[in-house]
């Protein structure tokens, strides 16, 4: 496919569907500062070519428009100014070149326009002299990202975002540093697939009542109804979800999911095995307890398994106590943990968590006489079912199911 050419010479120009169609291949002649605006189509930068002394040019993203940079650009910059505008779900993906040579160029990256749906992908070159500055990115909201291909790790000092990864002598190294506000608050995820936070979550094949009925919690998409406990239907804002990988885990018993058997709870309730993450709390005559609390060895169990699995979280317009194969669960809570759900070499940016104005749609239960008795109740419940308590040593090396939490929210 033979590339299309548009020169910039301080005009605004703008490409769309009437001439362009995805996966065009552009070369951007700058002849003098301009605009150039692409209104959605997906574009490749082949070339920019004739960067002139002190030039300045923007690049606006709008209506889902995708602009990817070639593998092949070279882009030699002498005092240039660069802008990208990035608009609602409009991604950017700047794919590094074989060499990329930047004397005192000047490039900024605005999410202005991206109302949190901003993404952009950052592939870092194989060769790459940088005399001038770092990329600025500018006004970020809650829930725009970054991801920057190959990195294992980041930091953040005085203002700037270093993504890195390990050398051949093993020791991290930057591979892309940006400037960001400095108060910009921001979640990520480890790319060895770790698990050192706490999420409430439930297993991939939890079925979730919905007015159409039972569906499997990872066909769930944003805008689905689903009932809540008092019998109405809320839709569904987000689903989040994350591979778990336990023999990579730092503390297993904190990822591994807890079964509830059939009629554990209340008669039907659930109404087959279901699987929640630790955290996960279950509604009980009006409390919220996580599930880790409510382990009686016989039909609450942390289920042993070493094979990767898939958690699923749900988010309805506000905190909310949904049906899961039959039993009552919260939906979830933003704690400031979205980012777990991330790819690996993502950085979401996201609001501050004020943990003091988080309001549960029911009061949580961590410890105390009431969980105690909670706690009897079930077991004398596995008793009337024809459970018996045993213990014995699991492939974790510690005793089976017994207390492994303590009575406190961890």
């Amino acid at each position: 496919m033979a590339p299309k050419s548009i020169t910039l010479d301080d005009t605004t120009h703008t490409i769309d569907s009437t001439e362009y169609r995805d996966g065009d291949l552009l070369d951007l002649t700058l002849a003098k500062s301009g605009t150039l605006v692409i209104n959605g189509v997906n574009i490749t930068l082949n070339s920019i070519i004739g960067a002139s002394v002190a030039s300045s040019t923007t690049i606006k993203l709008i209506n889902g428009a995708t602009l990817t940079t070639g593998t092949s650009l070279a882009k030699i910059g002498i005092a240039e100014n660069f802008t990208y505008e990035i608009g609602e779900k409009s991604p950017l993906h700047i794919i590094g070149s074989s060499i990329d040579l930047d004397i005192a160029d000047t490039t900024t990256i605005d999410f202005e326009p991206s109302g949190g749906t901003g993404t952009l992908i950052y592939t870092p070159p194989t060769f790459a002299l940088k005399l001038g500055p770092s990329p600025t990115l500018l006004n970020l909201h809650k829930g725009d990202k970054i991801e920057v291909t190959g990195a294992t790790s980041y930091y953040v000092s005085d203002g700037m975002v270093h993504f890195q990864k390990p050398n051949f002598l093993g020791i991290n190294g930057d591979i892309a540093v940006f400037h960001v506000d400095a108060a910009a608050q921001f979640s990520s995820i480890s790319a060895d697939g770790t698990v050192t936070v706490e999420i409430p979550c439930f297993l991939e094949g939890t079925l979730i009542s919905t007015p159409g009925g039972e569906i499997r919690v990872e066909y769930l998409k944003k805008g689905d109804l689903i009932y809540t406990l008092n019998g109405e239907t809320r839709a569904v804002t987000w689903v989040g979800n994350r591979t778990i990988f336990p023999k990579k885990a730092t503390n297993p018993r904190e990822c591994l999911p807890i079964r509830i058997r059939p009629g554990s709870l209340e008669e039907d309730m659930p109404h087959r095995d279901l699987y929640l993450s630790p955290d996960h709390c279950l509604f009980l005559d009006g409390y919220l307890i996580p599930a880790k609390l409510l382990i009686n060895g016989t039909t609450i169990t942390q289920d042993v398994r070493l094979e990767p699995f898939t958690y699923y979280h749900i988010e309805l317009e506000q905190h909310s106590v949904l049906v899961a194969d039959g039993a009552y669960a919260e939906s979830y809570l933003d704690l400031g943990n979205r980012g777990m759900f991330l790819a690996p070499g993502t950085l979401m940016f996201s609001a501050p968590i004020d943990l003091s104005k988080i309001v549960h749609c029911y009061p949580p239960l961590y410890s105390g006489p009431i969980l105690e008795e909670f706690r009897h109740t079930l077991a004398q419940r596995a008793e009337e079912l024809g459970y018996h308590k045993h213990q014995d040593r699991d492939s974790l090396g510690t005793p089976s199911n017994v207390f492994p939490f303590s009575h406190a929210l961890q």
